[in-house]
């Protein structure tokens, strides 16, 4: 079934994400997978949707959304009937948006990085780039989940607030 609403994706990635959100909106949408081990995703004609080259890119007519979160926040927006988020005024939004890009932005590379078994040393003291005065120091510190050497999560103490 085809709509306005083209998603490209590859199978077996976090694109999955965007393609399961797209489908709960019960939408009509065009299907464009992908072969990242053929490099469809590095041609030049997704890379003139994409120019990052990576996937889901949803496009919906002449707007291109990139990044799975994205492309979620966007269409449970854009449908609201579809109830895949609390309303732009509900009380409950503001952590909705936090725990959806909080598991993107900080969960997700954690459990690749694990899965990989890449070892990931932070050195980043607080401090903004290019200096080390206290004063540009991020203002408050909150314990943020990590691993070593171990099958369990440690606590490490993340700039972010």
């Amino acid at each position: 079934m085809s709509g306005s609403l083209q998603l490209y994706y590859a199978p077996r990635t976090r694109s999955r994400r965007a393609l399961w959100c797209l489908e709960e909106t019960g939408q009509p949408f065009e299907r464009k997978a992908l072969k990242l081990r053929a490099g469809e995703h590095k041609k030049p004609a997704y890379l003139a949707i994409n120019p990052s080259g990576k996937v889901p890119a949803l496009v919906d007519g002449k707007q291109v959304i990139t990044e799975s979160a994205a492309i979620c926040a966007y269409l449970a927006d854009k449908y609201p009937e579809s109830g895949l988020a609390p309303n732009v005024t509900a009380p409950k939004r503001g952590a909705y948006l936090s725990w959806m890009f909080f598991a993107a932005g900080v969960m997700e590379p954690s459990f690749t990085d694990k899965r990989l078994d890449r070892v990931v040393t932070p050195k980043w003291d607080g401090a903004m780039p290019g200096t080390s005065s206290a004063s540009f120091r991020m203002p408050c510190k909150k314990p943020l989940l990590y691993w070593e050497n171990s099958s369990q999560p440690q606590t490490s103490w993340s700039a972010a607030c």
